[in-house]
């Protein structure tokens, strides 16, 4: 049995370069193309990620090597800094959960 794996452990292998190359994110995924699906076999599979650009842009290749001269694209697209998201304070409670105000 094959599973594709270009989900969410492809994006947090990318996540993961994006923040060894450009410092702690966060980082958010623009314009994702999936070219092929990513099969896990019981053999080993070497994955490489491609970015190019700086911190505050770049464009990224997640890519699985076949051969010593061979891979193949599994996504593209780009990755930008994003800005820190808001913190909400949540107000004091007496034991009642309650949303935000």
């Amino acid at each position: 049995m094959k599973l594709s794996a270009l989900s969410l452990a492809c994006v947090c292998a990318l996540l993961g370069a994006c923040a060894q190359a450009f410092g702690d994110g966060p980082f958010e995924l623009q314009d994702l193309a999936i070219q092929a699906p990513l099969w896990l076999h019981t053999a080993p599979v070497h994955i490489q990620v491609l970015l190019e650009g700086d911190a505050d842009g770049a464009s990224f290749r997640l890519a699985q090597q076949v051969d010593e001269r061979t891979f193949t694209t599994h996504a593209t697209g780009r990755v930008l800094r994003s800005p820190a998201p808001p913190t909400t304070a949540w107000p004091a409670t007496s034991g009642v959960a309650q949303e935000p105000t």
